[in-house]
């Protein structure tokens, strides 16, 4: 399977959706709850960071053996391009061969890292995104039905219950259900499919008749009273330290979706569902809730840890010894915290958590490998030794 049809399985069964939320039953905190999963997915895949770091490692190695080399060839054949590419060649699978490097090992180890890299990032950003917009709708749903709950209590139920029967007997009503009911069969539907149509869409109508004189007649400022309360408990909502609402990014925008953000970022498709009624809902929300959601501080350091992350992971800040300095694209080191601050200045606050972890993680364990690495590469090396000293002493007694 390719790797775009791996993004769009993983994506489309929910797979990651599913894991987060086991981890949102245990700890009832979005917020955190991405900071712990985000730790222990790097954990689990450890172990693939570790032979791909092992195997960049052992690449410079090889480079900084063969380099002298390559370069005395670059010149005694400066005007024989064709040759030089061909005594290049050989002299790297000769250091290569001496040392027992596997260039192909080398590359299949990087490409499925980067491959897995793709698969996580790609689909947990698709994920956190319909993760954060069903809660958006959630969220709205619960609201609206606070609003409805509370105008129900105080508006003219008779004059509501007037206003259905109303709908039910309009003669242009009853026309349309009629015309819905022969449109029906004559498109092959059944007597019953067609009549049972016709009664949903005449309850329907009853129903929307018997919302609107309740939203009529009812007391809108003590629902909106009573929308904020609801709101201000934060049963419905999700806040972590100074982000006031995690399913919007921690910049200046409001932490109140505006109309136009709810129907964007919920993908609702209730078009009865118009701006003034929606701000009729959230008024008393909005008023109490002015300024902005966060500080750009999750923004700030998705790009910071990663540039960080970078130079520890290539060991520029080893100064007196760079023989386990490992090569990095100065591109990229600019290019990919440059693409971590627009992914996150784009997206939710969960997302850009699990941004500013996920390089933490990766600057905290690289020290961790090197000392690994330099422990093992010491072992190596004495180990070599003794077996020169004991053929050396094999030798002597001969």
């Amino acid at each position: 399977m390719d790797i775009i049809g791996l993004l769009m399985e993983v994506w489309n069964t929910g797979f990651w959706g599913s894991i987060i939320g086991w981890f949102y039953d245990f700890i009832g905190n979005y917020g955190w709850t991405i900071i712990v999963f985000t730790i222990a997915l790097k954990i689990c895949l450890l172990p693939l960071d570790f032979f791909q770091r092992r195997s960049a490692r052992k690449n410079a190695e090889m480079q900084k053996i063969v380099q002298p080399e390559l370069e005395k060839i670059k010149a005694k054949y400066v005007n024989q391009p064709d040759k030089m590419q061909q005594k290049l060649n050989e002299k790297q699978m000769e250091v290569f061969k001496k040392h027992n490097y596997n260039v192909m090992g080398s590359c299949l180890v990087m490409v499925l890292n980067m491959a897995i890299t793709m698969v996580v990032f790609f689909t947990l950003f698709a994920s956190l995104g319909t993760i954060a917009n069903k809660q958006i709708s959630n969220q709205f749903e619960a609201l609206n039905n606070q609003y409805i709950e509370s105008m129900t209590s105080t508006a003219d139920l008779t004059q509501a219950e007037a206003s259905r029967q109303e709908a039910l007997n309009s003669s242009e009503n009853i026309a349309n259900a009629d015309k819905l009911y022969n449109d029906l069969i004559a498109e092959g539907k059944t007597t019953e499919e067609a009549t049972t149509a016709r009664t949903e869409y005449l309850n329907d109508l009853a129903d929307t008749a018997y919302l609107n004189s309740i939203l009529a007649t009812g007391n809108k400022e003590e629902a909106q009273e009573a929308v904020l309360e609801l709101w201000d408990s934060g049963e419905v909502t999700e806040s972590w330290l100074w982000v006031k609402n995690v399913w919007k990014g921690d910049t200046a925008t409001s932490s109140v979706p505006t109309y136009n953000e709810y129907k964007s970022m919920s993908g609702n498709n209730d078009t009865a569902l118009t701006e003034e009624q929606y701000n009729d809902v959230m008024a008393k929300v909005v008023e109490a809730h002015p300024g902005w959601n966060g500080y750009y501080i999750l923004i700030v350091l998705s790009g910071a840890i990663t540039l960080l992350s970078q130079l520890i992971m290539t060991g520029a800040f080893k100064k007196k010894d760079d023989s386990q300095k490992i090569p990095g694209n100065k591109f990229l080191m600019i290019f990919l915290p440059a693409i971590m601050i627009i992914f996150t200045l784009s997206t939710n606050a969960i997302f850009a958590l699990y941004v500013c972890v996920n390089a933490l993680m990766a600057m905290i364990v690289t020290p961790l490998f090197n000392l690994i690495f330099d422990a093992m590469d010491k072992h190596k090396k004495k180990k070599s030794e003794n077996e020169v000293l004991v053929d050396y002493k094999i030798e002597k007694f001969k």
